[in-house]
């Protein structure tokens, strides 16, 4: 369960921009979880659960998470498409020459302070 690890160096960061801007408490952390980040959302939130109320600037901060479907776009022919279980083959021109633009990443979108 990484989750615990990905957490606590998610609440490192919401502490570290906590204490820039002066703040008394933390009230709302949200994140954007990519479907194949490799970050379980319910398990993130369950550490957070219990990692969150352990730090004097978090203990009251709620989790949100936002999560994002997969998006690959094709080179090829243009087309942006949800790929299927780990298939990025373009199926609107079969092309291979196809990336990944969503669905993979792990963000810090927004925290709520008190200050």
């Amino acid at each position: 369960m990484h989750e615990v690890t990905v957490c606590d160096s998610l609440l490192d960061l919401v502490e570290e921009t906590a204490r820039k801007h002066g703040a008394k408490q933390v009230v709302l952390v949200r994140v954007r979880v990519g479907e194949i980040s490799g970050v379980v959302p319910e398990l993130l939130e369950h550490a957070f659960e219990i990692l969150a109320p352990e730090r004097n600037l978090t203990r009251r901060a709620s989790l949100v998470i936002d999560k994002v479907k997969p998006l690959a776009h094709c080179e090829a022919c243009g087309q942006d498409f949800e790929p299927a279980e780990y298939i990025f083959i373009c199926p609107a021109c079969g092309s291979g020459k196809t990336r990944l633009v969503a669905g993979d990443e792990l963000s810090l979108d927004r925290i709520e302070m008190e200050v």
